[in-house]
């Protein structure tokens, strides 16, 4: 039988690899896992890129970083941006690209994979066998993108020069296709089921009767109304929130009725979740939601407790297991319902295919063409 080589994988973050140390997204799950796959060699991480104006002016165009990851690297690189795409990418972003490569691994087996539209246009620029990109949520939609539309809309339709392209949800997936003409394989979020096995420590601070939860950043996404709803009169349910915010919706989530935990490092959630009556699911309905597959509904299922959202779309194969509501007032009656049920425990056979190990498999199957 002849010898596979391994694959050289260059991974375009779509944030800052630093901060993905404490936030177990799904490229810190992913990148973990393919770190123990036999099929890959050397790994490269790079974070969203640094941007300049006065690009021009620049000498240092990519270097090295600290990873805090064995086995892997880290680099970051240097770009030139405007608002919108301009002559100046292909020139500037060229330099970027090359300079990148020069301090890359030299393989012939080298996989890219762009995890972020801003990212097309220059992974174009880095030789490749293969490239793939993960399109894991409508960036074009969210609302603090709105300066970079234009760009981001660029980088969408130049997915049709990738070999491959994933998403991690179907409705998502369709859109895409119609967007930017490619094909695209559907491949979900996932979940760590050994966080959720064996007894955990009961989280501190917490109300002594049946209370809902909702985990994750408390950003626009976020009906603020909703959860006060729940937790008002009349049947009002205590409602602890835990997650980063800012600003006013900060000052907000300390003077309402909401219990405010602020962020929780990773390894506290368990607890937390174990000790909730009902996740819920407050996303308003928008596009930028549409294109979600929010992996607080894998982790709520994985603490065994039964979940409430409103009609956005969830993990394919869990709605089975979710509640949606149709209206406020649905929202916490279903809320309050499922306290006064028995709790359901982890649906075992579904969340075992939606392990992080499966979904990082299925990328990388995607990403290789096995």
């Amino acid at each position: 039988m002849s010898h596979v080589p391994s694959a050289d994988v260059v991974i375009l973050l779509p944030s800052d690899w630093g901060s993905l140390e404490s936030m177990p997204t799904r490229w810190h799950h992913v990148v973990k896992h393919w770190r123990e796959d036999g099929r890959v060699g050397r790994i490269t991480v790079v974070s969203l890129p640094s941007y300049r104006r006065r690009y021009a002016l620049e000498r240092r165009l990519a270097w090295p970083e600290t990873s805090w990851l064995p086995g892997v690297s880290a680099a970051r690189v240097l770009l030139a941006i405007g608002r919108g795409p301009s002559p100046i990418d292909f020139m500037g972003w060229g330099r970027s690209a090359h300079a990148l490569e020069r301090i890359l691994p030299d393989s012939r087996h080298r996989i890219l994979v762009a995890t972020h539209p801003l990212w097309a246009r220059f992974a174009l620029g880095v030789a490749a066998r293969r490239r793939g990109f993960d399109a894991f949520d409508d960036w074009q939609t969210r609302p603090a993108s709105a300066a970079l539309r234009e760009r981001l809309a660029d980088g969408y339709r130049r997915l049709r020069h990738f070999d491959v392209v994933t998403a991690h949800t179907g409705a998502w997936a369709d859109r895409l296709r119609m967007r930017a003409g490619v094909d695209v394989t559907v491949v979900g979020n996932g979940v760590d089921l050994e966080r959720f096995e064996g007894l955990t420590e009961h989280h501190p601070g917490l109300p002594d009767k049946p209370f809902a939860v909702y985990v994750g950043s408390i950003e626009d996404r976020v009906d603020l109304d909703l959860l006060e709803l729940v937790a008002s009169p009349p049947y009002g349910l205590p409602v602890v929130v835990a997650g980063p915010s800012t600003g006013a919706t900060a000052d907000r989530l300390r003077a309402g009725p909401l219990i405010w935990l602020g962020p929780l490092g990773p390894e506290a959630v368990p607890a937390l979740l174990r000790a909730a009556a009902v996740g819920l699911l407050p996303h308003r309905v928008n596009d930028f939601t549409a294109s979600m597959d929010p992996l607080k509904v894998l982790e709520y299922l994985a603490a065994g407790i039964p979940v409430v959202a409103t009609g956005v779309p969830v993990s394919a194969g869990a709605e089975d297991h979710v509640r949606i509501a149709g209206s406020p007032s649905e929202f916490k009656q279903l809320t309050v319902e499922a306290t006064e049920s028995p709790r359901p425990g982890p649906p075992r056979e579904f969340l075992e295919t939606r392990s992080w190990d499966q979904v990082s498999k299925r990328l990388l199957d995607a990403y290789l063409d096995v």
